[in-house]
């Protein structure tokens, strides 16, 4: 954990003893919510540097965590074709989506708590209404592999990133592909919408960040040298970035300033 204001380090937290695969943090920016390959996700308590609680139910690797907006629920994704709901406050399991048929890489959720999208190696992005816990509707076919996710504030637009060194723009009401970002050169990770809607963020193997004009489809500006680093999460307006290394150089993860994104 990182004061943004000195740049120096408040405190480390011991997470895993097995590979860690995403990270979120609630609203407030008290909390860090972790999943592993160990099929677990792990509440910790970013002032104290503890573990708050430890959430079982996958029965796969757990591969990406999202937080509503209000801070009350995680929602999981996993090797075992499902998404799982957790609420907080009563330290449960609330609900399992099922859908999907193939294993499910990356999960966000809109800035209105309304709707939650998934992204699945079944080469499908659905869409889920999360007072039902049904399905909405599923998205095109992203022909590789979707490793992010992020919806855009106004809810109409899903940017997913791939394998493919791109990152693709899905408009949801027409359940089909608006356009295409090219730039990377190698696997994009993560993204994240900043609240505007304008511009996006990705985060790429290719040791970039790259910042995209999304009414241009343009590549505005990059940021070079992550060598070192496999996962950051920047709290704008706070004071604590916390970031992991998990294995290979590059960028794996990118969060917009109110703590939301999509590792």
């Amino acid at each position: 954990v990182w004061d943004i204001t000195t740049g120096l380090e408040v405190r480390q937290i011991k997470i895993y003893f097995d590979v860690l695969t995403s990270l979120a943090l609630t609203p407030d920016g008290r909390f860090a919510i972790t999943v592993s390959h160990n099929r677990t996700l792990k509440v910790w308590n970013l002032e104290q540097g503890t573990e708050e609680c430890t959430f079982k139910g996958h029965l796969g690797k757990v591969n990406s965590v999202a937080v509503s907006p209000d801070g009350r629920f995680a929602f999981s994704a996993s090797d075992d074709r499902t998404l799982k709901i957790w609420n907080l406050e009563k330290r449960q399991e609330e609900r399992t989506l099922i859908g999907h048929t193939a294993k499910v890489n990356a999960v966000t959720v809109s800035s209105d708590g309304r709707f939650a999208v998934s992204a699945s190696a079944d080469d499908t992005l659905r869409v889920w209404d999360l007072e039902s816990g049904k399905e909405k509707s599923a998205i095109g076919r992203s022909a590789s592999w979707v490793r992010g996710i992020a919806i855009t504030s106004d809810a109409k637009y899903i940017i997913s990133c791939s394998e493919a060194h791109t990152l693709k723009v899905w408009d949801i009401e027409r359940k089909a592909q608006e356009r295409i970002l090219k730039g990377h050169t190698d696997w994009v990770n993560a993204v994240a919408v900043t609240r505007d809607g304008v511009s996006a963020v990705s985060a790429s193997d290719d040791q970039t960040l790259k910042v995209w004009n999304l009414r241009r489809g343009t590549d505005e500006n990059v940021f070079i040298g992550h060598a070192d680093h496999d996962d950051v999460r920047l709290r704008g307006g706070g004071e604590r970035q916390s970031s992991h290394r998990p294995h290979r150089a590059g960028v794996r993860g990118v969060q917009r300033g109110d703590g939301r994104g999509a590792p």
